[in-house]
């Protein structure tokens, strides 16, 4: 969330034609929704200066339990970024899950360049089933799957 805030002034001084995307929420992990970081990362959005890539679940709460459980430690992150910009946010199913880095550690630059990092298992259906649960407004749920996507891409 600091990089997002202090990126700021220069993202608003660039020309609004630029599309910038903010993958897995910007970064945001459970409790960082109540910095001031946080709430320029939201005036960003609302001011339509930043779109926001709905993804990533289980990288922001990991360690805070699995699939519906998990979720419910980013649902006031998810619950913000909607209110502020329905025209803002797409989803992203972040496949193939990749490691989190963790094979990683203590490795050589060559056991790194050559390490296979397995898959993780991610349950992307539960997060779907929440998202819907958590976003009960039928054109939102159209913007974030289509409409905003079509507007960003094309």
């Amino acid at each position: 969330m600091r990089a997002w805030a202090d990126m700021a002034p220069i993202i608003r001084k660039m020309d609004p034609r630029i599309k910038l995307v903010a993958d897995h929420f910007g970064g945001t992990f459970p409790g960082e929704e109540k910095t001031p970081e946080f709430q320029t990362f939201l005036e960003l959005i609302r001011e339509k200066r930043l779109f926001v890539k709905v993804s990533g679940f289980e990288r922001l709460y990991e360690g805070h339990g699995v699939g519906r459980v998990g979720m419910e430690a980013i649902k006031p992150i998810v619950a913000a970024v909607v209110e502020a910009g329905p025209d803002q946010i797409v989803y992203g199913s972040d496949w193939p899950h990749t490691q989190l880095g963790v094979t990683r550690k203590g490795k050589t630059d060559q056991q790194r360049l050559d390490d296979i990092e397995g898959f993780r298992e991610v349950p992307d259906d539960v997060h779907i089933e929440v998202l819907r649960e958590w976003i009960k407004d039928d054109q939102t749920w159209q913007k974030l799957f289509v409409s905003n996507s079509e507007k960003l891409f094309r």
